[in-house]
């Protein structure tokens, strides 16, 4: 009786280390991943039901180990670089913005996905926000002509009219997860006119991830939606489209 008892036990523990095994996504393992996002504006509840917002919220965080990187074009061929953007036929989220596209309820800011393959939290990138914008570097933002100005922060030197802006970031710890610092201003900034009246909504927030699975991150007044794909099994994907 002993024996069964102790047999059990090493069974479960088995078990549990093979559902946890399952879940953590080593990145030998893997040849690259696609990521998909869709950001979207939901109404906030108005009057007495309505969140308080800072006028001046956080900046975006920057480590000293975190890069940033803005997302390349659209690539095509058998072995695109690493943060280039897929080309639309890939994106598999489209019937969602669809739907959120015609619905009042919603405002669609953000669709877009990108290749990706670094996934060490030491080294692996931020995708910034707005796309096709660079961040000014430390080293290149001035205040004068003569003096950089090493403390600024670059989206200060946002373009004016942006409404959405900050990072995303798809890393690996034990699991994957996926990382969202971003600010949203209703009518967008003006780099010229900004005071403490402009209400900026910041969201911060930290998720972790199942490979082929839509996520949801929730806000009182954003939300984003996420997936993340194996590349392998897409690229696979695509070889028995074309047999058939």
């Amino acid at each position: 009786m002993i024996f069964i008892k102790l047999l059990c036990r090493h069974l479960l523990t088995v078990l549990l280390g093979l559902i946890l095994t399952a879940m953590a996504i080593p990145a030998t393992a893997q040849t690259g991943y696609a990521v998909e996002v869709v950001i979207f504006r939901h109404w906030e509840a108005p009057g007495d039901d309505a969140e308080f917002w800072p006028h001046s919220p956080q900046p975006i965080s920057r480590s000293a180990t975190q890069r940033w990187v803005t997302l390349g074009p659209v690539a095509h061929g058998t072995d695109p670089p690493a943060f280039s953007r897929l080309p639309n036929t890939q994106l598999q989220l489209a019937g969602i913005r669809e739907r959120l596209d015609h619905s009042k309820d919603y405002e669609v800011l953000l669709h877009v996905g990108w290749r990706q393959s670094d996934l060490d939290p030491a080294n692996t990138p931020a995708v910034v926000l707005p796309l096709n914008w660079t961040p000014p570097t430390l080293s290149t933002v001035t205040d004068t002509a003569e003096e950089p100005s090493h403390g600024q922060n670059p989206f200060d030197y946002l373009p004016s009219g942006t409404r959405l802006w900050g990072t995303l970031r798809l890393l690996q710890q034990r699991y994957l997860h996926f990382q969202v610092d971003l600010r949203f201003s209703r009518n967008g900034i003006d780099a010229e006119s900004m005071d403490d009246t402009v209400t900026i909504y910041p969201m911060t927030q930290s998720r972790p991830m199942r490979l082929g699975e839509i996520h949801y991150l929730d806000h009182p007044v954003l939300g984003v939606l996420v997936e993340v794909r194996q590349l392998e099994t897409e690229r696979e994907q695509n070889r028995t489209q074309a047999v058939q």
